[in-house]
C-alpha cells in the first residue's frame, strides 16, 4: 500500500501553485439559474438512493457557499428520481469520516487529508485506513492563513509565544497545519500557554469575532482565498498577515505530504499590498468506491454545465480552473463513474 499512496502522492504537487488572480473582496455572487437539460436521468434509479447527502465547510467558507450551489444544481437534475440532495457543514478531517461511515455520500477534504485518511497516517494514525475512499474532483487550492490585528506587535510566527492563538478545533485540517507550522519554530500548545499565551480550538467563523473584539491575537485558517471571515476582518479592525519564514518551508512540507508553498497576492484583502508566502494545498470531493457509478457521472455533468457559475460565487478562488485540472493533486483512486465522465471528456 505504501508504493501505491507514494504513487499517488506524485499528484499532489499538480495544480497547487499559487493563485493568479486577485481581488479587493470576496467576489462572491448570486448563481445563474441552474443548467441541468443534458443531465439525462431518464431509465436511471441510483441504487434506490433517496438522499444524496454533502458535507463541505464551516459558515463563512467559500466550500460552504460552493457546495450549497453544486447542490442545488444537483438536486434540479435529479428530482425526478425523488432523490433529494443537500449540503451541510463540516471540516476536511471530519469529512473524511463522516463519508467513510456512511453520514453523507459526498464529503469534501483536502487532497492532502485524504491522503492521511486513505493510509490511516497524520490525523487518522489511530483510525483503521479508508481505503473506500475514492476522488470525484479536484476543485481550488486553499492556503493557509495567519492573520493579526493591523496594530499587532507579532511580527513573526517565533513572536506567537504568550499571545492568545487559534488553532481551530482538531477535527479541522487547519489544526494540524498550524501544529507542523509551529514545530518548525521550536513553538507548541504547550510554549504558547507557558509563556502566558492561550490556544483557543474555535472555528475560523467565530474566531474572526474575537479578533475583532480584541480577544485575539492570531488568526488562523487553511480556506480559500479571498475568504469572507477575512474580507470582514480587513474591512474592521484591519489586519495585517504573518508569512512561513522561507527557511522554514522544507521541514514544514516535509511534515504536511499533498502541500506546497503557495502565495496570497497583494491586494486579495483590503490593505494588504504585499504577496503572502505560505503553505496550501488542493480541495476536492470525494465519495465511497460503492457510491452507484450513474450518481457520480451525473453530479459531475451537472457541475460541468453550471461551472460558470459556481465560479461567479468566487472568481479569485476557481481562477482559470477548467474541467482539465479536476484530477489535479488526486489522493485517492478515482471512482469508476468519475473516470467514466473524464474520458468522456478527454480528460483521461
Amino acid at each position: 500500500m505504501k508504493r501505491r499512496l507514494a504513487s499517488l502522492i506524485a499528484l499532489a504537487m499538480v495544480g497547487t501553485i499559487a493563485l493568479t488572480s486577485c481581488s479587493s473582496g470576496s467576489g462572491s455572487t448570486t448563481p445563474a439559474p441552474t443548467n441541468t437539460d443534458s443531465v439525462q436521468t431518464e431509465g436511471k434509479d441510483y441504487g434506490g438512493l433517496k438522499y444524496l447527502r454533502m458535507c463541505s465547510g464551516t459558515q463563512g467558507a467559500t466550500w460552504t457557499t460552493v457546495g450549497s450551489a453544486m447542490m442545488e444544481y444537483v438536486g434540479s437534475a435529479v428530482k425526478d428520481m425523488g432523490v433529494s440532495a443537500s449540503n451541510g457543514p463540516g471540516g476536511s478531517v471530519a469529512n473524511c469520516r463522516a463519508v467513510a461511515n456512511g453520514e453523507y455520500e459526498l464529503g469534501w477534504a483536502f487532497t492532502s487529508t485524504v491522503y492521511d485518511a486513505y493510509g490511516a497516517t497524520g490525523a487518522f494514525s489511530e483510525d483503521e485506513p479508508m481505503e473506500n475512499l475514492t476522488h470525484i474532483m479536484s476543485i481550488f487550492p486553499s492556503q493557509q492563513h495567519f492573520v493579526v490585528p493591523a496594530d499587532s506587535s507579532i511580527q513573526s510566527l517565533a513572536d506567537i509565544n504568550g499571545k492568545v492563538v487559534n488553532f481551530t478545533p482538531v477535527t479541522e485540517t487547519s489544526y494540524t497545519v498550524n501544529n507542523k507550522v509551529f514545530e518548525a519554530y521550536g513553538i507548541n500548545q504547550d510554549t504558547i500557554e507557558s509563556a502566558g499565551g492561550t490556544v483557543t480550538l474555535t472555528r475560523f467563523n467565530e474566531a474572526s469575532e474575537l479578533l475583532k473584539n480584541g480577544e485575539l491575537d492570531l488568526w488562523t485558517a487553511c480556506i480559500a482565498a479571498p475568504g469572507s471571515a477575512v474580507s470582514d476582518m480587513a474591512f474592521a479592525p484591519g489586519i495585517r498577515f504573518v508569512n512561513i519564514d522561507e527557511d522554514k518551508i522544507p521541514q514544514i512540507l516535509e511534515q504536511l505530504p499533498g502541500f506546497t508553498e503557495m502565495t496570497i497576492p497583494a491586494g486579495t484583502y483590503e490593505g494588504v499590498d504585499e504577496d503572502v508566502r505560505t503553505v496550501g494545498t488542493v480541495g476536492s470531493i470525494f465519495c465511497t468506491a460503492d457510491l452507484p457509478e450513474d450518481v457520480v457521472y451525473d453530479f459531475l455533468k451537472t457541475i460541468y454545465e453550471n461551472w460558470d457559475a459556481l465560479k461567479a460565487i468566487n472568481p479569485t478562488a476557481f481562477g482559470d480552473l477548467d474541467v482539465n485540472d479536476w484530477l489535479n493533486g488526486a489522493t485517492a483512486p478515482i471512482h469508476p463513474g468519475a473516470e467514466k465522465f473524464y474520458k468522456e471528456m478527454g480528460v483521461m
